[in-house]
């Protein structure tokens, strides 16, 4: 991973230690701004998250996703956790530390989702970009730099709602 300052001058090269995994496909990345922290997802195998502390420059740990490809990940600082979007439709909610919380299968809960894709079961479903705030999720379905359509998720109802579609 190479890091870089927000002026893009300074550039350092932070090399994973060698007890790590190697990394495969980076997926998803998220910053902790509480603990300046920056997570990163990989696909490949079993697939890993990654943390690394910003401050020291260091990476901090890893944990294995047990074959659970994410293709989004999103800090949320309301309630220091991650929240992580999966290739079959599942919100999964991640601890500030790296551990799995709990998971939502929100996939049949968006309406007009199925029109995005084939609905196959062998594919993966779009990538969704996650904003999520406490008890709140916004999801945004992005194609070609334009917002297509954003669902309003609620953890605690367990309820969506199509708010947009273009």
């Amino acid at each position: 991973m190479e890091i870089s300052d927000q002026s893009g001058g300074n550039r350092v090269v932070a090399t994973l230690p060698s007890n790590f995994p190697k990394f495969s496909w980076a997926s998803a990345i998220a910053y902790d701004s509480k603990k300046d922290i920056v997570s990163v997802i990989t696909l490949g195998g079993e697939g890993f998250l990654y943390r690394f502390d910003a401050r020291r420059r260091q990476w901090i740990d890893f944990r294995s996703l047990n074959n659970i490809d994410i293709s989004s990940l999103s800090y949320d600082k309301s309630k220091d956790r991650y929240v992580a979007w999966t290739n079959r439709g599942i919100l999964i909610f991640i601890s500030e530390d790296g551990n799995v919380l709990f998971t939502r299968n929100v996939l049949a809960k968006l309406v007009g989702f199925g029109r995005l894709y084939d609905g196959d079961s062998y594919v993966t479903v779009p990538r969704l970009t996650i904003v999520p705030h406490r008890n709140d999720v916004v999801l945004l379905y992005i194609l070609n730099r334009s917002v297509r359509n954003i669902w309003y998720y609620n953890v605690e109802k367990d309820t969506a709602v199509l708010t947009y579609r273009k």
